[in-house]
């Protein structure tokens, strides 16, 4: 449990150093140096967006790794291949167009969380008064606006969610099972022994 916490919160910290380092380089102390730049805004935007995708993938496949170091053994890997074989064949597909939707939701997801924090501060520090307040409120309706309003791209997060879930019950139960088993096996060993001593 602490595992997968301190994960999702390195997923979550990601996403807020990059939405600070944003406001501080374009808002703040350092803006004076981006701003004197012989550059356009729309490259400064742009280098923006690419090194917060390459932040959020590393931290990613950090994650991942993570996952496997945690979590390896066989059976958690037959639980993970019978999760993706039943969800592939409940939705009448394969398992490696099932992990490719899973990515390309993933990095849809990302992109949309990145801009609409970016928007969200853009509007946010066009205010006198109350910046980060104003920012946090435009970034959460614009958020929910886009969810509810579109809905694209939340029905597949919440599909490859679904799955993260599921996959993580499956393993859990799977683990405690073989924990159970494992001490049923070492007391029956330790009545035994009494038995014949």
């Amino acid at each position: 449990g602490i595992a997968i916490a301190m994960m999702a919160n390195s997923l979550i910290n990601c996403f807020m150093r990059l939405w600070a380092r944003f406001v501080k380089n374009l808002y703040k102390d350092e803006s004076y140096l981006t701003h004197t730049l012989p550059v356009e805004k729309k490259t400064i935007f742009a280098s923006k967006i690419i090194a917060s995708l390459i932040s959020v993938f590393t931290t990613a496949v950090i994650i991942i790794v993570c996952l496997f170091i945690c979590y390896y053994s066989k059976e958690n890997i037959q639980a993970l291949k019978y999760v993706l074989e039943l969800t592939a064949s409940t939705y009448d597909t394969t398992v490696i167009k099932l992990l490719l939707l899973i990515a390309v939701v993933f990095f849809l997801e990302v992109i949309f969380m990145i801009l609409i924090g970016y928007v969200g501060i853009i509007f946010g520090h066009r205010a006198n008064r109350h910046k980060l307040l104003k920012t946090i409120i435009i970034g959460f309706v614009l958020y929910m606006f886009f969810i509810k309003g579109l809905g694209i791209t939340f029905r597949g997060f919440v599909f490859v969610n679904s799955i993260i879930s599921l996959t993580i019950f499956i393993v859990g139960i799977n683990s405690l099972c073989n924990e159970i088993k494992t001490k049923v096996n070492v007391n029956i060993t330790l009545v035994i022994q009494k038995g014949e001593k």
